[in-house]
């Protein structure tokens, strides 16, 4: 109230000051007043207008920085300040309607965090009802399939007529049984895949498929059934359709799903018809559609179909009431999704549906980066690392003149299956044009260089064969992430980049030739350095080579057994009992015969390899180039 009077009080001052000198000037004598004095009052009066002004602009711009500052606060979502209204004033009215705004801004807040916690608590109940709920259907579908199959080989073998006479009344009985136990596996198949698919553990076995392959695997599988309604069946297949790149059982699934729809809903004496062709566009696909002559879907019923346990009503077709769960259009369409393709259905009724599905032309590069770019999301969406492994056949050109094309092939598929034994559950991508193997898996970076080198391992022992004169080489490498680096391309170059030839990291490592025959190891080193090994200890005795060994651990050991003092026995025995040679491989060699079991109680359970001399120039490179 003050300020308000005080506000007034220099108004009133500034508005009427102006006329009270006018008045006087016109009306005082102007010999009562000295000009000098009259001068001096004027330019007083004048100092106070000018303070008495600028102190009350000083005083609504500040109030108004006040307004401005705290409205720029709320702006930006901080509604914690609040003006303090000490008058009556349009400025205060002005303050006092931006703190409501603020309070009921910050209410809101307030209760949309509250409802934002109560959400989130929620959805992790529902995510962890929904993984019980999965892992529960999961059990109980995996402890029911295997007394169903039981009851299924078990009718089966009474059908056969293997354990005695049927009377016709029990073999219908038992039929009815086998059928029964049929529509359950398939019931239970189904459940088990929904089970997968909805926790993310449904793996697909990737590897290049030839759709023509597919389409007539699908359609043999079915031919007693489309015989048994006299349904014609015609292919028009596009020719020299390209390869796609999935699982193959998983697609033979799909289209054996659509064609048995297709056969179940179209009448006797109908028509289906499959089609497969190019789709070109940004992207090239192969679009495989199914066409029949049944009864059509109506369009209320064309967005619900593809849903979990969605079947047609009954009051549509008759056929809706046959045995079904509704699952099989929705585990349809997750594998398609699955493998980057699309699925759709066009249909009328009472003019037959078409089914059609695509799949993206096998591109390896595009493929390997859309795996990759799913794995940076998933990684990001669990806060999980992953890891890039890169298996490269770098001679392949010369192994194909070698070995021809097939041959050669089969090297990168050997590549392919023991990279597999070694990574489980991963994602595995063939890259033919490039001659290597790449595996995405939730490797961490932790566990990245031990399953590296593992996978090394594995590969040499599938694909060095020891009676080939030809020899293979390739890189091994790749990167661990953590999902933060969102360029797919960075990430192919980072693990390319860290390839390692086997060939090159082998040949620089140390070989322990132990022979008392001094022409034996001059023979033996060159040899070996005619194929690029450069590192050699030698020793002519079991005392010299222990000795050398004090100072030099080898990585792989050439061994005598017929030494004077210490013989090839007792080396054998002291490598193998000390903690730090014992996992040294060693190569024996020798002019007489080998007690295997003075070797094998010391070995671990591992083969040693034995050769006579004079040695085999072939087999002795392979065994080294193995071992090392």
């Amino acid at each position: 109230m003050a300020g308000l009077l005080r506000r007034i009080f220099i108004s009133f001052c500034l508005i009427s000051i102006i006329p009270l000198l006018v008045f006087a000037y016109l009306t005082l004598p102007r010999v009562a007043v000295d000009q000098a004095e009259f001068t001096f009052v004027i330019v007083f009066i004048t100092v106070v207008m000018i303070i008495l002004g600028l102190s009350l602009l000083l005083g609504i711009d500040r109030r108004i920085s006040k307004l401005s500052m705290v409205a720029n606060l709320v702006s930006r979502g901080d509604v914690t300040h609040e003006l303090q209204v000490k008058s009556d004033d349009d400025i205060a009215g002005l303050s006092e309607s931006l703190n409501q705004i603020t309070r009921k801004i910050r209410d809101n807040m307030n209760d949309l965090q509250t409802r934002a916690i109560l959400i989130e608590r929620t959805n992790r109940e529902l995510s962890r009802l929904n993984k019980l709920k999965s892992e529960f259907v999961y059990m109980v579908s995996h402890e029911l399939r295997a007394p169903l199959i039981n009851i299924k080989e078990v009718s089966s073998l009474l059908l056969g007529r293997q354990t005695g006479y049927l009377n016709p009344q029990q073999e219908r009985c038992l039929s009815i049984v086998s059928r029964s136990a049929t529509r359950l596996l398939k019931l239970i198949e189904n459940l088990l895949d929904i089970a997968r698919i909805e926790s993310g553990e449904l793996r697909l076995d990737r590897q290049i498929i030839d759709i023509n392959k597919i389409i007539k695997d699908a359609t043999e599988s079915l031919e007693q059934w489309r015989e048994f309604k006299k349904i014609d069946l015609q292919l028009e297949i596009e020719p020299n359709l390209p390869d796609i790149y999935g699982d193959p059982d998983r697609i033979n699934q799909v289209l054996v799903n659509l064609l048995s729809n297709a056969i179940k809903f179209t009448p006797a004496h109908g028509r289906i018809i499959i089609k497969a062709q190019m789709q070109r566009g940004g992207e090239d696909f192969v679009e495989i559609s199914v066409i029949d002559t049944g009864p059509g879907i109506p369009l209320e019923y064309q967005d619900k179909i593809f849903g979990r346990f969605n079947k047609l009503s009954s009051d549509f077709h008759a056929d809706a009431n046959s045995p079904g769960t509704g699952l099989g259009l929705s585990i349809t369409k997750d594998i398609i999704t699955m493998h980057g393709g699309k699925i759709w259905v066009e249909s009328k009724p009472k003019q037959g549906s078409r089914f059609a599905f695509i799949l993206p032309e096998y591109k390896p590069e595009q493929i390997l980066k859309r795996s990759l770019q799913t794995r940076i999301s998933r990684a990001r969406e669990e806060d999980k690392e992953f890891s890039i492994f890169i298996i490269k056949l770098n001679n392949y050109s010369q192994i194909k003149k070698g070995r021809g094309e097939k041959g050669a092939r089969g090297i990168l598929l050997n590549i392919f299956d023991a990279a597999k034994e070694i990574i489980k559950g991963g994602e595995f991508i063939l890259q033919t044009d490039k001659n290597e193997v790449v595996i995405l898996a939730g490797i961490t970076k932790e566990e990245f260089a031990e399953t590296n080198l593992r996978l090394k391992r594995r590969v040499k022992e599938r694909i060095f064969d020891r009676t080939q004169e030809q020899e293979i080489d390739f890189s091994y490498g790749g990167y661990s992430s953590s999902g933060e680096e969102p360029d797919v391309t960075r990430l192919l170059r980072l693990a390319r980049e860290s390839l390692v030839s086997e060939k090159r990291e082998r040949l620089k490592k140390n070989i322990t030739v132990i022979d008392d025959d001094c022409t034996v190891v001059e023979t033996l080193k060159r040899l070996l350095r005619k194929r690029g090994y450069s590192n050699f200890i030698e020793a002519y005795s079991g005392e010299d080579a222990l000795q050398k060994l004090r100072h030099l651990i080898p990585d792989l050991i050439i061994l005598d057994i017929k030494m004077p003092k210490m013989n090839g026995y007792e080396m054998f025995r002291i490598l193998k009992s000390d903690i730090v040679t014992k996992d040294i491989p060693v190569i024996v060699i020798t002019g007489y015969d080998v007690e295997m079991s003075r070797l094998e109680q010391y070995s671990a359970g591992k083969t040693i390899p034995v050769m006579d001399k004079p040695v085999n120039i072939d087999r002795f490179i392979r065994v080294v180039n193995y071992l090392l």
